[in-house]
């Protein structure tokens, strides 16, 4: 019998409950690693059901929840070193349950992985959040039928953005774009198609986003929930999902999953440039994008014209 990898959370929360950040795309490019260590050997991935609620509406191949607390899910566990075993071909004794103890810290080195082919002798050669599919077919189709066609504009502006301080009382580093590019940007390609419609993610409030949607017509993750009913059985969907984590985050899972999948369904993408909520957008189907700089408006409306 094979053993099992058990994915632990690669920050241990750190942050979710003080600046409302889930993660989400942070855990799933880690995940990737976790797959590719899963195949090599032919096992099977376990993750915390507290820290990844947003499994009730996704599948991620290869892997299954369980409701165990941090400590219970490692016990019969033994802990291994990624920068380690990458020097063996991250083969592990597959008939032993495994835990990585390096976090997030290496996947950074990770991800220079895929742009080594070599890597991929003998896995399939594709992304692994590729791979990811949205359980529900009427859920799925319902945003991916509003989002198509539409340019989609991811907008960053909290965590880890220049103007938001982190707990440790230092500033974020990524870059804070001016609310006039996204303007720019949006004034531009209307002038070369009026009739171009607009996809709107972000980690502000849509009431901080009036620049926007008081003067475009821009659809956003409210104008897909709102057409969506989703029934479980014996259970409403804010008592299924809001005591994942001490009803603070994750009763925006549902809001979430059509936030990013809206981004990612829409045939055109402006991104930020420092963001893995971005990268996974760009990256799940491979949709002609820009990031928010202004020098890069004219490539853009070249490459809608293009696609005419």
């Amino acid at each position: 019998m094979n053993g099992i990898l058990k994915w632990v959370e690669p920050h241990r929360g750190s942050g979710y409950f003080i600046n409302e950040d889930t993660g989400l795309c942070n855990r799933i490019f880690h995940w990737e690693l976790g797959y590719q260590i899963a195949k090599i050997n032919n096992m099977k991935i376990e993750v915390q059901k507290m820290w990844w609620p947003e499994l009730e509406f996704l599948n991620l191949p290869l892997t299954s929840r369980v409701d165990q607390s941090d400590s219970e899910f490692i016990n019969d566990s033994y802990p291994f070193d990624s920068n380690v075993i990458r020097h063996c071909g991250f083969k592990l004794d597959s008939t032993e349950n495994w835990f990585p103890v390096d976090g997030w810290a290496f996947n950074r080195y990770w991800m220079n992985f895929y742009d080594d082919m070599d890597f991929y002798d003998d896995i399939e050669q594709i992304r692994p959040l590729q791979l990811i599919k949205i359980k529900d077919v009427k859920l799925r189709y319902l945003i991916e039928s509003t989002a198509r066609g539409m340019v989609g504009i991811h907008i960053r502006k909290l965590w880890g953005v220049q103007g938001t301080l982190f707990p440790n009382g230092k500033e974020g580093k990524y870059e804070n774009i001016d609310n006039n590019v996204y303007i720019r940007f949006i004034e531009k390609i209307l002038k070369f198609n009026p009739k171009q419609k607009f996809y709107l993610s972000t980690d502000l409030s849509l009431d901080r986003v009036g620049f926007l949607l008081d003067n475009y017509d821009i659809i956003t993750y409210k104008d897909v929930l709102k057409e969506y009913k989703f029934k479980i059985k014996d259970s409403s969907i804010r008592d299924k999902i809001v005591n994942y984590r001490d009803n603070v985050i994750k009763q925006n899972t549902l809001k979430d999953i059509v936030d990013l999948f809206g981004l990612v369904f829409c045939s055109y993408l402006i991104t930020h440039t420092v963001s893995s909520w971005s990268a996974f957008a760009k990256q799940y189907m491979n949709k002609p994008n820009v990031t928010s700089d202004i020098g890069k408006i004219d490539m853009f409306i070249k490459m809608l014209g293009n696609s005419e």
